[in-house]
């Protein structure tokens, strides 16, 4: 009856109580006792669970024992390449809807040596990582995140940043925050969220929803990523500020809605960005702007097969669209409002819009990087440059 280094009952037990090792208290009898204090915590495919300690020449076999052990925030997780794949480990042995293939109840950094080569698989059940209740706003990197049963990331309470990921073929979201309340940095201010550099494609409902009802002064940060091929949309925003940069939302959507980007009451900004066509049905649209929302859109383009390339919903909430500097599908007749009455919807129409072919290099095969010939080469805002110049 000695526990797994993977047991949820590691370090949980009375924080006054320390163990043997210098560490917080284990649930049970038997605690699970280590010689070493990191900060840099081993995992392979190769470790064992039973006898590991964490060491490069010890290292555990399981990821959620890597995240077990670490005490300081700053201590690091190194996952060496491998498939990892559901253990069996959840809060509820009685249910395994809701289990988390890697449980993070306090702070500490993810790091895979590879993100292609180093996978967490689900195996089709529960959620492929979940950060719980943690206030955590550490890194996660270099991740294959797949074949969850609901969400492949999902962060309660938590601000993690997404780097260099690739979250694919979940049966839920794809990335998920809910309730974010996090710390503060150094300097006292609020941690952002950012997700940069990641792939998040193919998921059975949403690719990303960004924390809900977030503090007014903390923003998510979506950049240089890309979005695609989910089934209920590329993003959803509920009550929050979020800016997207330098990223492509393509191909979403199809199942339960066309939308590729739907807001509520939120604050969004698009910058340098690609929304493209999520098909060719009559109801495709590449963003739905809710009551309450304002929308900033500068140097993107929306291309899409549509008539409706932004609908913008009233009832009730003014939004507010501000957009300049960008490739338009129809141009501005491109922007549908509802009702078109009775309520003080406003678009501000700036400068330098345009409406024409982008002319990507290969749309069939998912190449969105502009031709030569592009109308818009150079076609942004004159005070922002790209980096050659």
């Amino acid at each position: 009856y000695h526990l797994l280094a993977s047991s949820f009952m590691i370090n949980q037990g009375d924080p006054a109580i320390i163990d043997e090792d210098g560490t917080p208290s284990d649930i049970g009898a038997f605690p699970y006792l280590v010689d070493h204090s990191g900060p840099v915590w081993h995992v392979s495919t190769s470790g064992n669970d039973t006898t590991g300690t964490g060491t490069l020449a010890n290292p555990f076999a399981t990821i959620q024992a890597g995240v077990n052990f670490p005490i300081s925030r700053d201590d690091t997780v190194f996952v060496h390449s491998g498939t990892y794949t559901y253990k069996g480990g959840q809060q509820n042995p009685d249910d395994t809807t809701y289990a988390a293939n890697v449980l993070f109840r306090r702070g500490c950094h993810l790091i895979g040596e590879d993100k292609v080569s180093t996978i967490i698989d689900a195996g089709g059940i529960g959620i492929g990582v979940k950060y719980q209740s943690s206030m955590i706003t550490n890194i996660m990197q270099n991740f294959t995140v797949q074949n969850a049963g609901f969400e492949g990331i999902y962060c309660q309470s938590s601000a993690p940043t997404f780097y260099n990921l690739i979250v694919q073929n979940n049966g839920g979201t794809g990335i998920q925050y809910s309730s974010c309340q996090c710390d503060v940095d150094e300097s006292g201010n609020l941690k952002n969220i950012i997700i940069d550099n990641c792939i998040i494609r193919n998921n059975g409902d949403w690719g990303l929803r960004p924390a809900q009802e977030q503090d007014a002064d903390e923003i998510s940060f979506i950049r240089n990523s890309t979005i695609t091929g989910n089934a209920s949309g590329g993003i959803m925003v509920t009550g929050s500020l979020v800016t997207i940069e330098n990223s492509l939302l393509a191909n979403n959507g199809g199942t339960n809605t066309f939308e590729a980007f739907q807001e509520h009451s939120s604050s969004l900004t698009i910058i340098n960005s690609t929304f493209l066509d999520n098909g060719d049905e009559a109801s495709d649209r590449l963003i739905l702007s809710n009551p309450g929302t304002e929308l900033t859109i500068i140097n993107s383009t929306l291309t899409s097969s549509a008539d409706d390339v932004i609908k913008m919903d009233a009832q009730g909430q003014d939004p507010i669209l501000n957009i300049s500097y960008s490739n338009i599908t129809h141009g501005d007749s491109g922007i549908y409002v509802n009702p078109p009455e009775d309520y003080d919807i406003v678009v501000n129409w700036g400068s330098g819009n345009i409406d024409v072919d982008p002319m990507f290099v290969d749309t069939a095969n998912s190449n969105y990087h502009l031709l030569a010939s592009s109308q818009l080469i150079n076609g942004g805002h004159p005070d922002s440059l790209d980096s050659d110049g």
